[in-house]
């Protein structure tokens, strides 16, 4: 696969930066990226590119954000994404060169991924995705963020006997799966669309090896394997998170649910307005609770006089 290329341009002046295996970003004169403003420390952190993934890690005091978010872990970046070292801010952009092989994977930006319609004569690379390819579809981020699964809460378990994953949406809606292993530290249990995944999802959208499910003995997380349309944690995309129960996980566009045996997390059926049953129910109690305390002030200062 040709090597993955990635720029940052400073969004102050457009000056743009090709980066590197390895490129170290600080005030010292022989970093790979000088920052001059504000007080960036001498090795302020570290860009490196890896399997074609491009990865950032702060190493200053001083912190660096992305996307208005201080980093405080290693994280994946993503073309679009804006960086801010102390006082100076980057934007990444990235492609891949044109590919020497007719199947090899093409990257690009969101707006230009438009797969041909009925009638279009254009060939587009078998890589990117139609609805006739097997290959898979990539759909639109709104609508992966957007959709919610259609199976019917009376349905869903309130209490399981060990680690499951309760398929919300899709094909396979209602399926339980058993993880059984989930006693063992150090087990996983890949997802994807491909038949020789432990958890199969055949649905459009989810790729061959979308993600994978890690047991770390007491605690659970789900790690994106690169995956065309992401994986999402409670509605946020993230490319590893933990899990507690009664986590939503969506792998593409199908949503499943995390429980653990034990664990006391009930299913809130939903109003039509979005809240829930539970909510609703709190609230009113509140109120009144509220109303009557306030009667009782009332009535004491009425007797006070």
């Amino acid at each position: 696969m040709p090597e993955a290329r990635y720029t940052l341009t400073r969004a102050s002046d457009g000056a743009r930066t090709e980066l590197r295996d390895t490129t170290v970003v600080g005030r010292a004169n022989d970093c790979g990226l000088v920052i001059k403003e504000g007080l960036a420390s001498r090795t302020h952190a570290i860009l490196t590119i890896e399997a074609g993934a491009l990865w950032i890690e702060n190493q200053s005091r001083n912190g660096t954000s992305v996307n208005g978010s201080q980093l405080t872990a290693r994280r994946m970046l993503l073309p679009g994404d804006r960086i801010c070292f102390v006082m100076e801010e980057f934007v990444v952009s990235g492609a891949l060169p044109e590919p020497a092989a007719e199947d090899a994977t093409i990257l690009r930006q969101p707006g230009d991924v438009r797969p041909a319609g009925p009638g279009d004569s254009r060939q587009v690379p078998r890589a990117w995705v139609t609805h006739s390819s097997s290959k898979t579809e990539f759909i639109d981020r709104a609508a992966l963020i957007g959709s919610t699964g259609t199976h019917r809460i009376a349905d869903l378990p309130t209490e399981v006997d060990v680690p499951t994953l309760v398929v919300m949406s899709g094909k396979r809606t209602g399926s339980r799966i058993e993880l059984n292993k989930g006693a063992q530290s150090g087990a996983q249990w890949t997802v994807g669309s491909d038949a020789s995944q432990a958890i199969v999802l055949s649905d459009p959208g989810v790729s061959a090896l979308h993600a994978a499910i890690v047991s770390e003995g007491q605690r659970w997380q789900v790690v994106d394997k690169m995956s065309a349309n992401g994986t999402f944690v409670d509605g946020k995309h993230t490319p590893k998170s933990y899990l507690s129960p009664g986590t939503c996980i969506k792998f593409g566009p199908v949503e499943c649910l995390f429980l653990l045996p034990k664990s006391g997390v009930r299913v809130a059926a939903k109003n039509p307005s979005g809240g829930s049953a539970d909510k609703r129910r709190g609230v009113t109690i509140g109120a009144i609770a509220f109303l009557v305390t306030l009667a009782a002030v009332v009535v004491l200062y009425v007797l006070s006089r």
